[in-house]
């Protein structure tokens, strides 16, 4: 268990919004669990228990093209990009020549079927920068 400071401010998941209740963090006995769910990849659980929160299979994609461009240039072990929620996340990733590969973290929740995915992406040099309008 944790102690409580004086004056300690309130704890908001910022996914949700959720105002996490102190007794939640009280019965929680990790030291980190603040910084956790501040991160917003850790939710706590009303008896003290901290899961790890997946990424979407879109986030994962989004790590591997990123990562496949900036492999045009070095070899990329860990890419940065934004969730869907607007939280920034640093994924681990493979990418050399072009090419990348990210792997789907579906966190603690084990429904995730998709957890373990492997997404791959490729990249080739263009002549010149320009930008294609959608219809």
């Amino acid at each position: 268990m944790r102690d409580r400071n004086p004056g300690e401010e309130e704890i908001r998941d910022p996914v949700t919004g959720f105002a996490v209740p102190l007794d939640w963090l009280e019965k929680c006995p990790d030291r980190e669990a603040q910084q956790k769910v501040r991160s917003g990849r850790w939710v706590l659980l009303s008896d003290g228990t901290l899961l790890r929160r997946g990424l979407t299979t879109g986030t994962t994609a989004a790590a591997a093209c990123k990562g496949a461009i900036l492999s045009l240039v070095r070899a990329v072990s860990q890419v940065e990009v934004p969730t869907p929620a607007g939280i920034r996340v640093k994924l681990p990733v493979q990418g050399h020549d072009g090419w990348c590969r990210a792997v789907k973290d579906g966190g603690d929740h084990q429904f995730d079927i998709t957890h373990g995915l492997e997404i791959e992406a490729r990249a080739r040099a263009a002549p010149e920068t320009g930008m294609v309008p959608g219809p």
